[in-house]
């Protein structure tokens, strides 16, 4: 049934449902249980209506241009893009200037962060000794003084 176009499908509909459901006075109104065995697969020669079985008053068969829900979902992915073409789209956005970032452009720009940060916690100790020389540092705390 997964593979059965609108016209496979209103055909099998058209067997089960034949000249006896045509001759019974019906109402235009899609039955509610007949929709939801279409959608859930579950719509075939051996589908009995909850709704009255052959009794049912509504109409077993869909209208015509009538589209599924799981097939609206369908259309529906095919009209997003994909995370590669948004990705590209906000990178062209950003402007000419943008670099592309590689791994061996990761691991430089890590090693220049985690030198940079070595450096500043020399700069730092360096200072609070001068301070602690100097007497400015009026306060130190027992992890300063281990660390010194």
């Amino acid at each position: 049934m997964d593979n059965w176009d609108e016209k496979k499908l209103e055909e099998v509909v058209n067997k089960k449902c034949g000249e006896a459901e045509k001759k019974k006075p019906k109402t235009q109104i899609v039955c509610k249980y007949f929709l939801d065995a279409i959608e859930n697969n579950q719509y075939g020669w051996f589908c009995i209506c909850p709704g009255g079985g052959d009794n049912c008053m509504y109409r077993h068969a869909l209208p015509s241009g009538f589209v599924l829900k799981k097939d609206k979902k369908k259309e529906e992915k095919q009209d997003e893009i994909s995370l590669e073409d948004l990705i590209e789209k906000e990178r062209a956005a950003l402007g000419p200037n943008v670099t592309k970032i590689t791994s061996e452009c990761f691991i430089a720009w890590k090693r220049r962060k985690r030198q940079e940060k070595i450096d500043k916690t020399e700069q730092d100790m360096e200072r609070w000794k001068a301070d602690f020389k100097a007497g400015k540092a009026l306060v130190i705390s027992g992890r300063e003084v281990f660390e010194f």
